[in-house]
């Protein structure tokens, strides 16, 4: 039977020294770029104006060498020395999901968990509390709020749909805060506790989304096994 499921990609700051954020490639044509995908444009008042885009946007997939290769507007001619540089970059993108392109930088999202960024697994504790009026209409709120401008369609066919969000750290931080309080609260109320494993998976996501520079949901479907 299918069910839905979230993944969380918390991309740390320092994503740059894992190699997972560069400075804006002189050879990529950005003015295109934006207007191919202007669709996928988010703009963050912090920020300013970024793109979103799955990893099929940028990379072409070569069968004969079961490689990624480029596929975006480029400068023409390419300029003889950027030539190896391009490949370089290349080798570095292979594994990556999305990409997170601002007029200056661009960061990665792998598919997997790694060094710069972690993975998560559908926290618990994110969700509706029975008794709490007041934090549903928070949460509720959030999500309302968001959904139409963060979130895009990335899989699906007539019967199914698979969403990718994107959003700074210090909003899923306080997304998180918020659910955490409200959840430990409810667990007291019931009388419960949490187990050392949700105890060490609250912590973890916690730790890792103070140091968080973007964070990507991913909203799937999948098949549970449940009739």
């Amino acid at each position: 039977m299918p069910a839905r499921s979230r993944k969380i990609y918390v991309l740390s700051r320092n994503a740059g020294q894992n190699g997972l954020a560069f400075a804006c490639p002189s050879w990529w044509n950005l003015e295109q770029l934006y207007k191919h995908h202007a669709d996928r444009k988010i703009i963050f008042p912090e920020i300013g104006d970024v793109l979103f885009v799955g990893w099929t946007d940028i990379l072409g997939f070569d069968l004969h060498s079961g490689r990624k290769v480029w596929r975006l507007p480029e400068q023409d001619p390419l300029p003889e020395h950027i030539v190896p540089v391009r490949q370089t970059l290349l080798e570095r993108v292979q594994e990556v999901e999305w990409f997170i392109i601002s007029r200056k930088q661009v960061w990665l999202i792998p598919g997997r968990e790694q060094a710069g960024c972690a993975v998560f697994q559908n926290p618990f504790w994110w969700g509706y509390i029975l008794d709490d009026e007041a934090f549903n209409t928070w949460y509720r709120a959030f999500w309302r709020q968001h959904w139409t401008e963060r979130f895009f369609e990335e899989k699906g066919n007539l019967t199914w749909l698979d969403y990718a969000g994107l959003f700074t750290g210090p909003e899923i931080l306080l997304l998180n805060e918020q659910a955490q309080r409200a959840y430990r609260e409810w667990k007291q109320r019931c009388r419960g506790k949490l187990s050392r494993y949700h105890q060490t998976e609250m912590n973890r996501l916690s730790r890792a989304l103070q140091n968080a520079a973007w964070v990507v949901i991913y909203d799937y479907e999948w098949e549970s096994g449940l009739s």
